[in-house]
């Protein structure tokens, strides 16, 4: 039964669940709002999502997400574990299965746990490597915060301490840290120094291991510098992202975060005081980490070279981030330079890099100022174009083609052509490739021009071309297909072609903001008709009590608008 429910509680967030029953108020990190178990007029109920806890100073009442459906379901704990299951997609049916996995998951967090303290006390009895970290800038104090340990040449060093504790073969393989080879059991990593990499709760779930000069390792041929933990049940390279779990408090704080490559570079950038550093450690940016990092802040700031492959990292974030909303902005660094070495240099000289980071467009023309006409304006359709196809926000996109047009010295209406053949061709491959004859349906005649039909319209157009997608979202949103099935939708050619090229590839995750986000809108529209149409009612009437009874709705109708503007807000 723990395991379930370890695993209800890992799916089900508190401030979700709690937000479904009663207006949360961003607070910080954590939110606040009028407890639901005793009247009051100020808010002294309190959600602290880091420990995914509630608490409410007036009443004293407190306790998980158990607790909390508990007291306002008025359940016992086995019929809230039940409800809670449903909601996350868990069949209790299956619960045998489910409590193993879970069961090999702390396991696994275990075994993590006693490599690191392993590496750690090794890496004490490793001089030489502790005083390699120190020349490299990092403090006794960022070494111990960081739990940064050694893991020395030797093929069952780990492998034999983890035996000891009575961990099992398998689990040893299935940790990741060990791997199985024709001569037996063998450690993973050797002669490297070992960062750990934690999940969003500070939790260690994997390794990422540097190559320590003049190691037996480092003398081989073809070794990488750095190599990383395989994927297993507890560690997913598509969602981890190295330093987040230090770096919250700071991304909450400054709403920015600055992306780095290397652990060095983020953990020299923490102890100079820019935490609301992260690094990708090797790994490709996804959806889920610019989700992760979205929760926490609005801006995403790249440090990269003004190589190609700089230009192409950040090109790739940016094209992700323009779908969560973010604004993007590069800082450029010199050709072989990373902030660790800029920081070792002068501080000061990375403030300065820092401060004149540039928006994610502006990068771009200064990246490739050099080249032809024809080959920048090729650079604008191959990298500035997929990029602007994300930006919901028409007045930030044309903007941003109005200073691609300053820039190449060309007209903006020869920019926002071209732009507009790029959605069209783009459009045609996606139907193409999908086979489908649903997208190509839904474009018949212009929609007339009112706040409702233009939500309606997009709801209507994911509907209808991106069923599989989306399905997930539309199952829980019944009311949101009957607005849809209720409205005769007729979309333009250019608009429904942006809309299909801006959604391609989103993840359910992504899926999920974008509909929130438009279903919200949608309810604030319908609630302002209704707040209107009421207004008039008032002013029509003369009967006082009717009066009365219409400005207790209207007020209703005013906080829900109130709740939704939070939630827009979130």
């Amino acid at each position: 039964m723990d395991s379930i429910k370890d695993l209800v509680r890992e799916k089900m967030r508190i401030e979700e669940v709690i937000g479904s029953y009663i207006t949360l108020v961003p607070f910080g990190k954590n939110y606040k709002a009028c407890c639901p178990f005793h009247n009051e007029k100020t808010p002294s109920f309190n959600i602290n999502t880091d420990k995914q806890m509630f608490y409410c100073f007036g009443c004293k009442k407190g306790g998980d997400v158990f607790s909390f459906v508990q007291e306002i379901e008025h359940m016992d704990f086995k019929e809230s574990l039940k409800l809670l299951a449903e909601k996350a997609g868990i069949d209790m049916r299956h619960s045998a299965e489910l409590s193993k996995e879970m069961r090999q998951k702390k396991s696994l967090l275990q075994i993590h746990e006693y490599a690191t303290r392993f590496y750690q006390l090794l890496l004490v009895q490793h001089p030489p490597v502790l005083d390699y970290l120190k020349k490299r800038g990092l403090s006794g104090d960022t070494i111990k915060n960081w739990r940064i340990g050694y893991a020395p040449d030797g093929f069952q060093q780990l492998t034999n301490v983890l035996r000891k504790k009575g961990i099992s073969d398998d689990d040893l393989i299935a940790s990741g840290l060990i791997g199985r080879g024709d001569r037996g059991l063998y450690d993973r990593f050797r002669g490297r120094i070992m960062f750990p990499i934690t999940d969003t709760q500070g939790k260690i779930i994997a390794f990422s291991g540097r190559l320590m000069p003049g190691t037996q390792e480092a003398s081989r041929d073809s070794v990488g510098k750095y190599i990383n933990s395989p994927e297993t049940v507890i560690y997913h390279k598509s969602t981890a992202l190295f330093g987040f779990s230090h770096a919250k408090k700071a991304l909450s704080d400054k709403k920015s975060a600055i992306l780095v490559e290397g652990q060095f570079d983020a953990i020299l950038l923490h102890q100079s005081g820019y935490s609301n550093t992260i690094a990708l450690s090797g790994t490709a940016c996804t959806a889920s980490h610019i989700e992760q990092l979205r929760r926490f802040c609005t801006e995403l700031i790249i440090a990269t070279d003004s190589d190609r492959a700089g230009i192409q990292s950040a090109y790739k974030i940016a094209e992700i981030g323009y779908q969560f909303d973010c604004d993007v902005s590069v800082i450029t660094l010199p050709s072989g330079k990373d902030p660790a070495d800029i920081l070792s240099e002068d501080p000061e000289l990375w403030k300065q890099y820092l401060d004149a980071k540039k928006d994610y467009i502006a990068f771009h023309g200064d990246s490739t100022a050099n080249e032809s006409l024809r080959d920048r304006i090729h650079a604008v359709e191959i990298n500035l174009f997929p990029v602007l196809a994300q930006i919901s926000n028409h007045v930030q996109r044309d903007a941003k083609l109005q200073y691609i047009a300053d820039t190449l010295k060309v007209s903006s209406e020869s920019i926002r052509k071209e732009f507009q053949k790029f959605l069209e061709t783009a459009r045609k491959q996606f139907i193409a490739a999908s086979h489908s004859s649903n997208a190509s349906s839904i474009i018949k005649t212009p929609i007339i021009n009112n706040p409702l039909m233009i939500q309606v319209e997009e709801l209507s157009i994911i509907y209808d071309s991106f069923k599989s997608e989306t399905g997930f979202w539309f199952a829980d949103h019944v009311d949101a297909v009957d607005l849809i099935r209720s409205h005769s939708i007729t979309t333009s050619a250019d608009h429904a072609a942006e809309l299909l090229v801006r959604y391609q590839g989103l993840d359910s995750v992504a899926w999920k903001i974008r509909l929130d986000t438009l279903w919200i809108r949608t309810q604030q529209i319908l609630l302002e008709a209704e707040i209107d149409s009421l207004r008039q009612q008032m002013n029509q009437n003369t009967d006082h009590t009717i009066i009365q009874e219409l400005q207790q709705k209207l007020i209703s109708l005013h906080t829900k608008k109130e709740a939704l503007v939070r939630s827009l807000a979130e």
